[in-house]
């Protein structure tokens, strides 16, 4: 009966990507190189940070396929709506990347994956790239980790998951806009495009905007911190930071050490973090949009 308790609660910190756990104070580092514990914990977490827009999208193309019986796998995918699919292929391709360097960048270190064979040294990658989208859960010690290795953790936190979903951070489809509105810029092109659509330039402004009010909350949560905190690590400080804004929740076992500011601070970024930038700004914006137009000018950057 506890076991069962155990495993259902895990479950459910899982798919909501809360990151709690009951299992002791290493959280899920006694079962790394548990394929079982490993996969379906990451499953869970991915099929919560997906966004229930995404999951909707893809039971109504199961239905269809069973239904229709297309001809193949392509004619069904079309009905798919262009979210769904910025959502699942941003996610692939983080998840591809972020395993691969994570590997690359602790492969040889002995206090994290060093030690392991190539099998297991990529299922504790996966499994931090996956956690790092705000699940909070972690198999390795992150106080062990290379310096270059955590600026990547803290990068995918402030990725995060999919909009509608149960993670955080600024979102897969807000990064993917900025990497099209890159993309877009350096191929000279006037709009930023998708799948053949436009994207358009109000939810570039929108995503812009995110993206500018997270750093800036982080930027002063972590100054702050650093004010209020003196003794202790800047970086593990960043990293604190970044994993409360971005609701993930994992630590460089740095929380018990913040004084009383700081634990305020950490919390207030958390608050924000969870509620959303978009609802952080929308309650700080007048309510009536002002109808005036103006003359366009151009002004040099860069």
């Amino acid at each position: 009966m506890v076991t069962a308790f155990f495993s259902l609660f895990l479950a459910v910190s899982a798919f909501c990507n809360a990151g709690f756990d009951n299992l002791g104070a290493n959280s899920l580092q006694d079962y790394a190189t548990n394929p079982t514990i490993n996969l379906a914990v990451a499953g869970l977490i991915m099929s919560g940070s997906l966004g229930f827009a995404v999951w909707i999208d893809l039971i109504q193309l199961l239905r269809r396929y069973i239904k229709d019986r297309p001809r193949n796998w392509k004619l069904a995918c079309r009905p798919l709506s262009n979210q769904s699919r910025l959502v699942l292929i941003s996610t692939t391709c983080i998840l591809l990347v972020g395993t691969l360097l994570a590997w690359l960048l602790e492969m040889d270190n002995s206090k994290t994956i060093g030690t392991l064979n190539v099998w297991q040294q990529l299922m504790v990658s996966f499994f931090q790239t996956v956690t790092m989208r705000t699940a909070g859960f972690a198999t390795i010690s992150y106080t062990k980790a290379d310096f270059s290795t955590n600026l990547l953790f803290m990068i995918q936190m402030i990725i995060g998951g999919g909009p509608g979903g149960t993670a955080g951070g600024i979102k897969v489809t807000t990064a993917s806009i900025m990497f099209l509105l890159f993309k877009s810029e350096l191929s000279g092109n006037s709009s930023v495009v998708f799948r053949n659509r436009i994207i358009s330039n109000k939810t570039v402004l929108q995503a812009f905007t995110v993206i500018l009010f997270f750093l800036t909350m982080l930027f002063v949560g972590y100054v702050i911190l650093l004010e209020t905190n003196p003794n202790l690590s800047p970086l593990a400080l960043l990293f604190e930071s970044v994993s409360a804004i971005a609701t993930v929740g994992v630590s460089m076992d740095l929380t018990p050490s913040l004084n009383t500011i700081g634990r305020f601070v950490i919390m207030a970024l958390m608050f924000i973090g969870r509620v959303g930038p978009i609802t952080v700004l929308l309650s700080l914006m007048t309510k009536k949009e002002k109808q005036v137009s103006y003359s366009p000018t151009d002004i040099s950057v860069g």
